[in-house]
């Protein structure tokens, strides 16, 4: 019912709709007011741990886990699980399993803390003839480290199909 039908002899029922969508409306504000309680109880937390976290990392003076080359993580995904905040940029990691070599690599800590291992761009003619190719200095990728600054070819179908599960994480 409308409120143009209030204009009709029918008071009581108007009134009746008017108490309804009245009752409706408060029951409307009482739950936003519990989910506006309850997020900035959250917000209240969550400024808290951020506070706790900052005061622990003066207190001990440690730099965040990745921000330098003396407390480089093991992964991307391990310095984001160390500190949830993070944003995605440039990290040190660990290049070697003892650590002893380590390189600065881009993480992409918005989708979990993922590696950064290439990137197209600008690309001109045929992509996929410029990319899935074979057999193009593979034997480079096979040796157990490669070498700084050593670069080499690999088809990213064999790559995918063939090779997944030989592939590892450093831990």
């Amino acid at each position: 019912m409308g409120l143009a039908d209030c204009t009709r002899p029918r008071y009581d029922a108007c009134e009746n709709h008017l108490l309804s969508v009245c009752s409706r409306n408060q029951r409307l504000a009482s739950q936003q007011w519990r989910v506006v309680r309850r997020l900035h109880e959250e917000v209240c937390e969550l400024r808290e741990a951020v506070t706790a976290l900052k005061d622990t990392l003066v207190k001990h003076n440690k730099p965040l886990i990745g921000s330098t080359s003396q407390n480089a993580g093991k992964s991307c995904k391990h310095i984001l699980d160390c500190a949830k905040l993070l944003q995605s940029g440039v990290y040190w990691v660990c290049a070697s399993p003892k650590c002893t070599v380590v390189k600065e690599v881009y993480c992409d800590m918005r989708s979990g803390g993922w590696t950064l291992i290439g990137q197209i761009g600008n690309v001109r003619g045929n992509f996929q003839n410029e990319w899935l190719v074979t057999n193009k200095n593979t034997a480079i990728l096979q040796t157990p480290m490669i070498q700084q600054g050593t670069y080499g070819w690999i088809d990213a179908v064999e790559m995918a199909v063939n090779h997944a599960k030989e592939v590892s994480c450093l831990s």
